[in-house]
């Protein structure tokens, strides 16, 4: 059953905060339209002359047992978030105590257990939010970086949603305007009429072009950022993976193709979370219907990932023979090893513009490998030592291990290329995209229309518009849209 669907008349209760993790405090909210002194079976103290917005202590009682001491608040309708009365209260909170008090609400009072969003899509019912400020919210709830959080908290707050006015209300001045010249051009003359449906049509263009330019950029890339670490098998991607990491996350080994499917992890760099993938090594030969898949969903992940990094072993250089050069990084290992000509660099140099480092073994790693030895040997990509490499071309000036270590030089990389996408303010909520894409079609086909001569087609086409701008601002919002919107929200939100 859809969100829309549910019963407004009855009362619902869920926990708001750590759902599924042990915490100190924990938030369970009741929400509808009730009695306070209803629940008073369940405290120990009165609640006959409860003030709203103030904080109280009680003890949880069920057949004259202790649940818990806690404090509580009551929110009188409509001041309240959902503006129904809520009744908060902020148990100890170990996940099996923040149920059972749960358990005992629905158990004597038949309160129905909220379903994800459906506080939020109440608030919304009943006018506490707009469409757009719920889907800053849910942007600003499950955001993985400094911006989309920001960027959903500037939609919350209305920022955003001006701007979108800004262009509603730029649609309704070209509206005025085909309706003045086609009713009233004897009035004001054909001349002024049609200088002020020019001028019309030009701010609502630049308006529409300049958050045109903001969907353009890809949603994923600040949204859910993937770093991909890509490349031929045994060339020490899952090594750097492990490095980056810090610990042994991938397996290692001089076989090649270990890696069967790619492995992916979060990380956090400079405030922001990337999802840091281990691809499966490519090679033109699988030796297995998995390694086969494997490599297919690594080279499906590589066009639409944030940022990419080549690994590429110095010993076998020519084992990469894609085409695909938009990479980020480009790794070059074993370069102790085997010798890598000046011509092999040039060649690389001039195919890939991205930094290209060689990595090999510390001068202090020496001899055989075993369970009895201490310094690994030259035995396959588990060697590779990390922390020694130098640039052969680099974007971020002179480095080398006396002046930045490379997992430094990676993250600043990393931070770079982010900084870079979001100095851009891309609009990342899915629905604005996909509308605010739909207008600048829509209006481009307007400006085709030769010399406007024919005003019914204009009116038309202004009209179309008029549909979709509508839509932007959530005056217009099908109920299958709630319902995808608001099953993205936690239960107790």
């Amino acid at each position: 059953m859809g969100i829309c669907n549910c019963s407004q008349g009855e009362v619902i209760i869920g926990c708001s905060s750590s759902n599924g993790a042990n915490s100190a405090v924990s938030v369970i909210r009741i929400s509808g339209s009730f009695s306070l002194v209803k629940f008073q079976m369940l405290f120990s103290k009165s609640l006959a002359n409860i003030s709203p917005r103030r904080m109280y202590l009680t003890r949880i009682l069920e057949q004259g047992n202790a649940l818990d001491e806690l404090l509580f608040c009551f929110f009188a309708a409509p001041s309240s978030y959902t503006g129904e009365d809520i009744l908060e209260l902020y148990p100890h909170g170990n996940v099996l105590n923040v149920q059972r008090i749960i358990d005992a609400f629905v158990r004597n009072f038949g309160l129905r257990l909220a379903f994800p969003g459906e506080f939020t899509f109440r608030a919304f019912n009943n006018k506490k939010l707009n469409f757009s400020q719920v889907e800053g919210l849910e942007l600003l709830l499950n955001a993985n970086s400094q911006f989309a959080f920001n960027q959903g908290l500037q939609i919350l707050n209305g920022d955003l949603f001006r701007s979108y006015r800004q262009l509603y209300d730029e649609f309704l001045s070209m509206k005025s305007a085909i309706n003045l010249l086609i009713d009233f051009s004897e009035d004001v003359g054909e001349g002024e009429g049609r200088k002020m449906l020019a001028d019309s049509l030009a701010n609502f263009g630049k308006t529409i072009s300049e958050l045109y330019k903001r969907v353009q950029i890809q949603a994923a890339t600040a949204l859910f950022p993937r770093i991909i670490i890509f490349g031929p098998t045994n060339a020490g991607k899952s090594s750097f993976f492990n490095f980056i990491l810090a610990q042994g996350r991938s397996i290692v080994s001089p076989i090649a193709g270990t890696t069967r499917d790619f492995v992916s992890e979060h990380i956090e760099i400079g405030g922001n979370l990337y999802i840091l993938t281990d691809c499966a090594g490519i090679r033109e030969t699988a030796e297995s219907i998995v390694e086969e898949e494997g490599i297919r969903r690594s080279q499906a992940l590589l066009s639409d990932s944030f940022l990419k990094v080549l690994v590429l072993s110095s010993s076998n250089i020519d084992a990469f023979t894609s085409a695909y050069s938009d990479f980020d990084l480009l790794l070059i290992t074993h370069s102790d090893l085997y010798f890598c000509s000046d011509v092999e660099l040039r060649t690389l140099s001039s195919k890939f513009a991205c930094p290209i480092l060689l990595v090999g073994r510390s001068k202090n790693s020496a001899g055989s490998i075993g369970p009895q030895q201490i310094k690994s040997g030259s035995i396959g990509p588990e060697q590779i030592d990390y922390t020694c490499f130098h640039s052969i071309k680099a974007n971020l000036g002179s480095i080398g291990p006396e002046e930045s270590d490379l997992l430094n030089y990676f993250k600043e990389i990393v931070v770079r290329k982010y900084t870079s996408v979001t100095s851009k303010n891309p609009i990342l909520v899915e629905r604005h995209r996909h509308v605010i894409s739909e207008i600048y079609n829509g209006f481009s086909e307007l400006g085709q229309l030769a010399d406007l001569e024919d005003l019914g087609l204009v009116s038309n086409k202004i009209n179309n518009i008029g549909v979709v701008v509508n839509e932007l601002i959530g005056i217009v919002t099908a109920d299958d849209s709630l319902d995808l919107i608001f099953s993205k929200f936690c239960i107790g939100k």
